[in-house]
């Protein structure tokens, strides 16, 4: 970025859309608005409590042209989750900073500035949510500030992006912790764990599909990992994520196409991945009836092994 250029901080999150959603106290529900001052920006930040079930909120960027984003994040005593996503992204992306370590800084509470990502940012306004399903998470945000490209930027930023002789990484998703943690209920939601790999170097993505004899996706032989007919779970996680298969199962929602489909968008690779740790899972883990047989049937092999990405 050129040093002499001017960057825009836009610090009154309280002007945020809708203001019955912001409250000036800490209220169940709103996101809060407090005052702060900081070394060259002064304003105010919204929080959310790790309880409060905040809604979205939209701040208008009132901008023309491309901006590298940057977000300022505040944090005292917990860490923060931010998810934001501009008016025409697909869906969600996290943002998180991490609650400071006062053995290290002698302090409780702090403010981090992270770089989002550059984009046009004409007719756009910037979505800011809290993660509440599954295991929620404390949220606050104190400004955004927008650099502005050079159309020389933009042109290399848009090469950089278009040409794949440098897309080499993997990455790998179990999914299942995410189901877990994150709880996923729409295409919406589950879409947002590949997201972040748009425009990046990763050219591959590993995607759980199953462990044992259950599996993570719609099957004619596999058992879909709703935990039928078990109500005791060993693990928070566990109940949320056989909740969150359950709901995509009412709703017709294959989480494994989702996320194939939304892959093949960013011209990335799905390759699935097989748990291999044994039949059936021990007392306790095991669900309904784990049959031995359903998995050791001929086509889920098949499937489990075509070396060829889906």
């Amino acid at each position: 970025m050129c040093a002499e250029r001017k960057a825009i901080y836009i610090s009154d999150m309280g002007r945020c859309q809708p203001e019955s959603a912001i409250s000036e106290i800490a209220e169940h529900g709103h996101w809060r608005a407090i005052p702060y001052e900081a070394e060259g920006v002064t304003g105010r930040m919204v929080v959310a409590g790790i309880e409060c079930n905040a809604p979205t909120l939209t701040l208008p960027l009132d901008v023309e042209g491309w901006y590298a984003i940057h977000l300022g994040l505040w944090t005292n005593w917990v860490d923060r989750v931010v998810r934001v996503k501009l008016t025409d992204d697909p869906c969600f992306t996290t943002s998180t900073y991490l609650y400071p370590d006062i053995k290290k800084t002698n302090y409780f509470a702090s403010m981090g500035e992270v770089f989002w990502k550059c984009a046009d940012l004409t007719d756009q306004g910037l979505q800011i949510g809290q993660q509440s399903a599954g295991t929620p998470w404390a949220a606050g945000i104190a400004y955004v500030k927008l650099e502005p490209l050079t159309p020389e930027e933009v042109a290399a930023i848009q090469r950089d992006r278009a040409r794949s002789s440098t897309k080499r990484l993997v990455a790998y998703n179990d999914a299942w912790s995410v189901f877990g943690e994150r709880a996923l209920y729409t295409e919406e939601d589950i879409i947002e764990e590949v997201e972040p790999f748009r425009d990046t170097d990763f050219q591959k993505l590993l995607w759980g599909m199953g462990a044992g004899s259950m599996v993570q996706h719609f099957s004619e032989v596999g058992e879909l990992a709703v935990k039928e007919g078990m109500s005791d779970f060993s693990r928070h996680c566990d109940r949320q994520a056989a909740e969150s298969f359950r709901t995509l199962k009412e709703k017709g929602i294959d989480p494994l196409k989702t996320v194939i489909d939304h892959a093949h968008d960013l011209g990335i690779e799905l390759h699935g991945t097989y748990r291999v740790g044994g039949w059936v899972f021990p007392p306790r883990m095991i669900w309904k009836r784990a049959s031995i047989a359903s998995i050791l049937n001929g086509a889920v092999w098949t499937a489990m092994a075509r070396p060829s990405p889906v």
